[in-house]
């Protein structure tokens, strides 16, 4: 997560993002009141304004003096490099992306293998402790998941898949929104063993567990998808 985005603003700068990406939000959209964010994300006036700011000066937004607050006709590439907000059929969307991750995210767990450092698998060891303790605890993990597999995107040292992280939240936000949450205590399994696989080096083992874990993902968001088509 970017720095600034430690800030409280920051964070709801975040939040109002995933918003505009999840409710397909068009360009010229008018985004909720000052007063409706505020009850939104149960913070302050001062903080939504200080978040639209933010998300202004990223051109995520545009400020209209007496008019509010609106989806900016320039969507910063950094923030969409796919232009991922501009597909209209989201469940369509996030069924794509997953068999793109299929046929490219197995290969890069296994150039993490070969490429981490030391530093970088301990790190990814603590992650999947903190998803653990957080489905303890509270039942859910999604921000450990995009934490775990943009690491490992990071740890492959391709900068293509670098530069595609920010695509990388925005589909993983859409999925837990449309298809709810992952497979549970079983996603956190698969992401000890791919940990475990990327810190002995082991290339193969990475690979073929980071595509069994993506095609029982997969294999669950196919059938939700066919039980509500059939409702």
């Amino acid at each position: 997560m970017d720095k600034e985005f430690r800030t409280l603003p920051g964070y709801v700068a975040e939040q109002i993002t995933e918003m505009i990406f999840r409710e397909n939000l068009s360009i010229g959209a008018k985004l909720p009141s000052e007063t409706e964010l505020a009850k939104l994300f149960q913070v302050s006036r001062n903080t939504i304004r200080a978040a639209a700011r933010m998300l202004s000066d990223q051109s995520i937004v545009e400020i209209r003096q007496g008019s509010g607050t609106f989806v900016s006709s320039y969507v910063e590439s950094e923030k969409d490099p796919l232009g991922l907000s501009l597909i209209h059929d989201k469940r369509r969307l996030v069924m794509d992306f997953v068999q793109i991750r299929l046929l490219v995210e197995p290969k890069m767990a296994a150039h993490a293998a070969q490429n981490a450092l030391h530093e970088e698998t301990e790190q990814l060891g603590r992650i999947c402790s903190a998803a653990e303790e957080s489905f303890d605890k509270y039942g859910h993990y999604e921000n450990f998941d995009f934490e775990f597999h943009s690491g490992i995107w990071n740890m492959s040292r391709n900068l293509v898949m670098h530069n595609l992280i920010p695509s990388l939240r925005q589909a993983l936000v859409l999925q837990e929104e449309l298809f709810g949450a992952s497979l549970g205590k079983q996603s956190l399994e698969d992401h000890r063993f791919i940990a475990d696989a990327i810190r002995s080096g082991k290339s193969s083992d990475a690979y073929d567990a980071m595509l069994s874990h993506l095609a029982a993902n997969f294999k669950r968001i196919t059938s939700q998808r066919t039980n509500t088509s059939n409702l």
